[in-house]
């Protein structure tokens, strides 16, 4: 009879060549930072009883057997209520083969980095069979999982030179919040502001004369003993209300009293626009307590202090130091140089302050629509289209037409970042009477299909705009167009919320309102562009396992970043889509809904264009298309295993090719008539060839005119 071996003995086992059938460690995170933790180790059949048990074990371990085929499993489980207790697991389980160098919750954000030590005896160097799996909350940001399914993420141990080294949300150039000395300023609009300092577990050094110094100097200082039993940072909270507070506080962090630190905020005022400017200068000098910033991590390949400056308004101009000059953030790790000059200049906007009268501000959102309507432009596939563009808009909504040929204009983030620069301007002008256009009136960035689409939503202040918004939407139909946000979550069924920049809009969570005059990421250039017009449901597959479309159960995912994401409704659950994609490595699967044609397009950012003409696809078929880099040139392999070669797109054959039937009138409105009428004219075109010509420039003359003449705006 062979019995469990003690749990360290069996972690050495799972990595071994042994006679072992594999192991496993899945730790299941919730977003309260309780879980549980697993380790499985299969072992191989033979004559011998497997039986498994906790002998040797810590003490709280459940186990079990399963039965996996032939062999035989031993999964001991170790429940957690919080991530100190995960922690105090690891370390009792693996001992010093288990290194913590990151396990904490920031702002609902999962920071993991947890890495096995192993020895050369701990591998026989033989190949074996080991999965590490973490199941986090939230958003994964980064990671380096060998594949994820999900928030599962999962790292491939086959023997020597496997990644044992597992991170969620941190990296190398990354700092766990809790790994250094961090210091954050957090600037309000009038210049005063709120200070927060974290000191990381190895405390022993800072205790005493520091840390009395800190509550000297009006920091707030959290008990010492908590944070040792808790295996947290030592936490600190201050504020300054004038210049001499804030220099203060930051003199008074241990480590930084050196006689060349000083950091100092000015406040100016333009009389005439209201405008604020910001503006922080100084040094931090480390050079009087190179002791203490020796002992103020457990690693040195740690860095030691980490600054953090988040200031009101838009930042405008930046030197000195900084680590990354673009988020204001200082990470200094190397003992030279010990004295950093640091500079940042911000801008805050004016803001109108009024007294909110409900009556007025439901006309001025009228009148703001009307104005809206006037002042945003048209899209160039509605205004100036190509022989190309005026094809596939007769079959496809205009706003996909104009991505599939479009760099980045008129794309959504293009028209949203438009919009709240329309928006700004209105709200910044010098002139009180311009910006009384805005009185009571509330704006930010919205998105569905969790950041697929991208569009800017106004509402009464005070209110929640997912119940009171009007949606300004120019991109579907490449004109501008007011939704009420009922009308707007009918058309975007899935992922609506706040958009990319949103937390610079605090009034979209219910907070009081502020403009930090945020420059919204205009452009997003996909060097892989993705139509699809077809009784397909269409289902993007990452190299790295994220996905985007829509899975076996009909619904939505959306888990790449910085990826369009554009489902129009057809009929009957069917869609006509559209994937604007990062560069990368893609297959793409379509999944037949029902039996008919298969209509497919890849562009790339330069306006090449393919596509493979009219394909048979049967509901529950697969077909797929390997795209790699942003190249068109790849083939469509149909369910049968028959490979289709792309067929280049030109203005010569446009004509001749099928993109697909056109969406119903119904849902496309107004826009449904002139595809229908292009599709006539396309016929004539090749009916009479000596006069295609004089047909397309009549109808690009009567698309300007209707351009001219669009109807008021839904509401």
């Amino acid at each position: 009879m062979r019995r469990s071996l003690p749990l360290l003995a069996l972690l050495t086992l799972m990595l071994s060549a042994c006679d072992v059938a594999g192991g496993e460690w899945n730790t299941t995170i919730t977003p309260d930072g309780s879980g549980v933790t697993e380790i499985g180790v299969g072992f191989l059949p033979d004559e011998d009883e497997v039986t498994c048990d906790t002998d040797g074990g810590p003490e709280g371990a459940e186990v079990r057997q399963e039965t996996r085929g032939a062999e035989t499993w031993c999964v001991y489980s170790f429940p957690f209520s919080d991530l100190n207790q995960l922690a105090s697991w690891y370390n009792a389980i693996g001992e010093d083969a288990i290194r913590i160098r990151c396990l904490e919750f920031e702002d609902d954000t999962l920071y993991y980095d947890v890495e096995l030590v192993l020895g050369d005896s701990d591998s026989s160097g033989g190949e074996t069979n080991f999965q590490w799996r973490v199941t986090a909350p939230g958003l994964i940001q980064t990671h380096n999982a060998t594949s994820v399914d999900g928030n599962t993420l999962a790292w491939a141990y086959s023997g020597p030179g496997s990644p044992l080294r597992f991170q969620v949300n941190t990296s190398d150039d990354k700092v766990c919040p809790s790994t250094a000395v961090h210091l954050v300023l957090n600037v309000n609009d009038d210049g005063t502001g709120t200070a927060s300092l974290s000191f990381p577990p190895p405390i022993e050094s800072l205790v005493g004369g520091e840390l009395a110094a800190l509550s000297a100097a009006g920091w707030s200082v959290g008990s010492i003993v908590e944070a040792q039993e808790a295996h947290q940072p030592v936490r600190a909270h201050g504020q300054w209300t004038d210049v001499d507070g804030l220099r203060n506080l930051v003199r008074s962090v241990p480590g930084l009293s050196g006689p060349n630190t000083d950091l100092t905020l000015d406040l100016t005022e333009d009389e005439a626009t209201r405008q604020r400017t910001f503006d922080l200068h100084g040094r931090l000098d480390f050079s009087a307590y190179s002791n203490f910033w020796t002992g103020a991590t457990a690693d040195e390949s740690f860095p030691p202090f980490v600054f953090d400056y988040l200031p009101a308004g838009m930042t405008e101009t930046v030197s000195g130091d900084w680590t990354d000059p673009k988020g204001l953030m200082l990470t200094w790790l190397d003992q030279d140089p010990t004295n950093i000059p640091l500079r940042a200049v911000s801008v805050l906007q004016p803001e109108l302050e009024v007294e909110i009268d409900p009556e007025l501000t439901t006309g001025l959102i009228k009148e703001l629509q009307e104005k809206f309507v006037d002042e945003i432009p048209v899209g160039q596939v509605m205004t100036n289209p190509s022989l190309i563009q005026s094809a596939l808009s007769a079959v496809f909504s205009p706003g996909s037409a104009n991505n599939l040929t479009n760099g980045s204009d008129y794309a959504c983030g293009d028209y949203q970042t438009r919009v709240i620069r329309w928006l700004d301007a209105i709200r910044t002008d010098p002139d009180p009477a311009v910006r009384a256009q805005l009185a009571g009136i509330d704006y930010g960035p919205v998105q569905a299909y969790r950041g697929g689409h991208q569009a800017v939503v106004v509402f009464p202040r005070g209110t929640d705009w997912r119940q009171s918004g009007t949606v300004l939407d120019p991109w579907p139909n490449q004109r501008p167009e007011v939704f009420t946000i009922d009308q707007w979550n009918k058309r975007f069924t899935w992922g609506v919320g706040v958009g990319e920049g949103g937390g610079q809009y605090p009034h979209m969570y219910g907070n009081p309102s502020h403009y930090a005059g945020t420059e919204l990421p205009r452009a997003r250039v996909h060097p892989i562009r993705i139509g699809v017009n077809s009784p397909v449901a269409v289902l993007v597959k990452a190299g790295d396992g994220r996905r985007l479309g829509m899975l076996e159960d009909g619904e939505f995912v959306n888990e790449i970043e910085g990826a369009d994401f554009y489902p129009t409704p057809r009929s009957d659950g069917e869609y006509q889509w559209y994937f604007g994609l990062p560069e990368g490595e893609y297959e793409v699967q379509l999944t037949g809904t029902d039996s008919g044609e298969m209509h497919v397009l890849v562009a790339d950012e330069n306006g090449n264009m393919v596509t493979y003409g009219p394909q048979p696809i049967a509901q529950a078929e697969v077909a797929t298309l390997h795209v790699e880099g942003g190249g068109v040139q790849v083939p469509l392999l149909l369910p049968g295993g028959q490979q289709v070669a792309p067929v280049a797109v030109t203005v010569e054959n446009v004509d001749e090719l099928d993109f697909g039937e056109p969406l119903a009138a119904d849902k496309t409105g107004s826009a449904g008539t002139a595809r229908l009428a292009y599709l006539g004219l396309l016929a004539l075109c090749c009916l009479m060839p000596p006069g295609a010509g004089i047909v397309f420039f009549t109808l690009r003359q009567a698309r300007k005119a209707a351009a001219s003449s669009r109807p008021s705006p839904r509401v």
